[in-house]
């Protein structure tokens, strides 16, 4: 028998003969980037840009210009992963080249990394 225990906010633990695993069908709400939402992708880039002074990167790395998100949001392959308000903490922004999808930016806020969300965004964009 499948046990669930609440460990994560926005998703649960479920523990079975086979060892833990997160049910990812419980976790954030993964949809469309809206056109509006470009600037709060910006921010989290930048937040999630802060964790490179942790390992010895450059924090000061320039980041995504305005118009490159709004393109990408334009051509609908930009992807966020929500909050329970349907908020963005995270995104997966692509650029289409020579007919394939190409991963171009992946970032989750600090305050929502290590929680499986970005594995999520990348195994949305491998679907695409």
């Amino acid at each position: 028998m499948t046990k669930l225990t609440k460990s994560v906010p926005g998703c649960r633990r479920r523990v079975a003969s086979g060892g833990p695993a997160w049910d990812t069908a419980l976790m954030h709400r993964i949809r469309d980037a809206r056109l509006d939402e470009a600037p709060l992708l910006q921010d989290i880039e930048d937040d999630a840009g802060r964790r490179y002074g942790e390992v010895g990167i450059p924090e000061d790395l320039e980041g995504l210009a305005r118009a490159v998100v709004e393109a990408a949001i334009r051509e609908g392959t930009t992807w966020v992963a929500t909050d329970d308000d349907d908020a963005p903490i995270g995104f997966a922004l692509c650029w289409v080249r020579k007919d394939a999808l190409h991963l171009r930016e992946l970032d989750v806020r600090q305050a929502h990394m290590r929680r499986g969300i970005g594995r999520r965004l990348l195994e949305h964009v491998a679907e695409r």
